[in-house]
């Protein structure tokens, strides 16, 4: 495809993520009421109760009116943004890639346009595989839910960066949903998914939804920065004074604005199977805004990094709140890797960086939604 019909396309992809959170906005149950009264109440009385409601339920719709607002302001700024983004991921080399098929099963082919920027992910595709474990490992989680091509089987990228893991899994034929909130990594995976060399019968590839936004615990604007050596390695970063921090001691440079979402408004009516999380360092904001759809996933694979939390999340967010979260929602979480230590040993280490496979322990039972 051209880059003219890949911007299209993205761009209708960005368009296509705001009826998520404004569905929402209109269909939030509100309690604006008082509870039943078992005596008389005075004429006056309930004029003020009637008051207090109405003045309750402005305040409400303001609120919702003013995040509707604030997502749409987004939505123009990233369109104002996308020229110069899609510049820098402009310049691309297509490479073929062997989907991680079962053991027997035919071999299945997928093609990505590598972006040829200075990205180290980008550096070892133009050389083979990356993080080929993880990638077999989370193909066979899938398998687990169902035979590829099985619609209610959903896989959700949070941090889908170029695109790796959401091709590699859409390649198999299960439907991907992704978050990524750098505009120019929307752009390349959107590229490489509409590929003329993915549009074989069956592919489940153009199907592929990607939401420019990041995931977050509440609804706010942030900044994406990255490094100059790693530019398509996003990292999230709110609160002005913990940005400019951050930016100056990590060498990061400022690439644009990104609006957080969350995951249970953007995911409401979806059950995803598997969760894939890579948001450097800013994966308990994300999880705190995803308690109810991590109440029907089944696993949820996602990197721990003490330097990272520190940097990209709240004061507090260590390893050790990661566990502790894990546990409180009756997650039983080990590292993806084989070891004799366990996490919470691991844990206690001053530079941690380890990937974990958390198992929902209330989902033995999983029901799909169909």
């Amino acid at each position: 495809a051209s880059i003219g019909g890949c911007l299209i396309v993205s761009l209708v992809v960005l368009l296509a993520a705001v009826p998520a959170p404004f569905s929402l906005l209109r269909q939030r149950h509100l309690l604006y009421g008082h509870p039943a009264q078992e005596t008389p109440v005075s004429p006056v009385t309930a004029g003020m109760l009637v008051n207090e409601q109405q003045h309750a339920q402005g305040t409400s719709i303001e609120a919702e009116l003013s995040v509707s607002a604030a997502l749409v302001a987004y939505l123009v700024q990233s369109i104002n943004d996308y020229d110069r983004e899609v510049q820098a991921v402009a310049n691309c080399g297509e490479r073929t890639f062997r989907a991680p098929t079962a053991a027997g099963s035919p071999e299945r082919l997928f093609s990505m346009c590598v972006p040829q920027t200075r990205n180290i992910v980008s550096d070892v595709l133009r050389r083979g595989a990356w993080e080929k474990e993880q990638i077999l490992a989370s193909a066979e989680k899938m398998r687990e839910c169902g035979s590829p091509g099985d619609a209610r089987c959903v896989f959700v990228d949070v941090g889908v960066e170029e695109g790796w893991y959401a091709l590699n899994i859409a390649a198999l034929g299960y439907k991907v949903i992704g978050f990524e909130a750098m505009l120019r990594n929307v752009y390349a995976t959107t590229r490489s998914a509409h590929l003329p060399a993915n549009s074989f019968e069956g592919s489940a590839i153009p199907d592929i939804q990607i939401y420019p936004f990041a995931a977050g615990d509440k609804y706010e604007r942030c900044v994406v920065a990255s490094n100059p050596r790693n530019t398509l390695d996003g990292h999230t970063l709110c609160g002005a004074s913990n940005t400019s921090h951050v930016l100056e001691r990590a060498n990061l440079t400022r690439r644009h604005d990104v609006q957080t979402v969350l995951l249970d408004d953007m995911l409401a009516d979806v059950s995803p199977w598997m969760i894939k999380l890579d948001v450097e360092g800013a994966e308990l904001k994300a999880l705190r805004g995803a308690r109810e759809v991590l109440k029907r996933v089944k696993y949820v694979f996602h990197e721990v990094s003490r330097s990272l939390l520190t940097d990209a999340g709240d004061a507090g967010d260590t390893p050790e709140a990661v566990l502790a979260f894990w546990q409180g929602i009756n997650y039983s979480c080990r590292p993806s890797k084989v070891s004799r230590t366990d996490l919470r040993t691991m844990f206690t280490g001053r530079d941690v960086v380890t990937d974990i496979l958390c198992t929902n322990l209330n989902s033995l039972t999983h029901t799909l939604r169909p």
